[in-house]
Parts: structure tokens; sequence; C-alpha cells
């Protein structure tokens, strides 16, 4: 799945999140190989965490960019926190 140039024109900061989900591997723990595909499939997948909505929700956010990057590091934190040993054990 590719995102059309159309809607990167009227997101350009996505191509940033693009860049972010790559360098932190959350495609590949998913099991997914292209992290373009990975995002429009968590921007538009609904979160109890989020009250049921959408990150997709938060693009009509002017800093929609620095939210989405937020909610991508919990994401990464969470999953980290589950798959390593923790030094309490």
């Amino acid at each position: 799945m590719q995102v059309r140039a159309e809607f990167l024109d009227h997101y350009p900061k996505l191509t940033r999140l693009i860049v972010r989900v790559e360098a932190m591997q959350l495609h590949a723990a998913a099991g997914e190989s292209c992290a373009q595909a990975w995002l429009i499939q968590w921007l538009n997948t609904p979160f109890d965490e989020l009250d049921g909505r959408k990150p997709a929700h938060f693009l009509d956010y002017p800093d929609y960019d620095l939210i989405l990057v937020g909610l991508l590091v919990q994401l990464r934190s969470r999953h980290a926190w589950q798959t390593e040993p923790t030094a309490l054990s």
C-alpha cells in the first residue's frame, strides 16, 4: 500500500512520520515490510487509549506531527516494555 502523492501534499509532515516509523522499526515489529502501509493502517485503527478514536483524528490539529510522534513513542515504549526482559526479575 502506497501513500498517494496528494495525501502527502495535504499532510506533508507525514513523510517525517514514515521516517520515524522506519527508524523505530515499528512496522517490522508488527510483521509489516512497508512503513507507509503500517502507518496508514495504524492511523486508521481505533484505540481504547484514545477513547476509541483513530490516530488519524489528530490530522486536523496544526501540530498533528508532534501529537502522532508522541503516540508512536508511547507505542514503542509499551512494546519494548512488554518484550524486553526486566532488570528487576
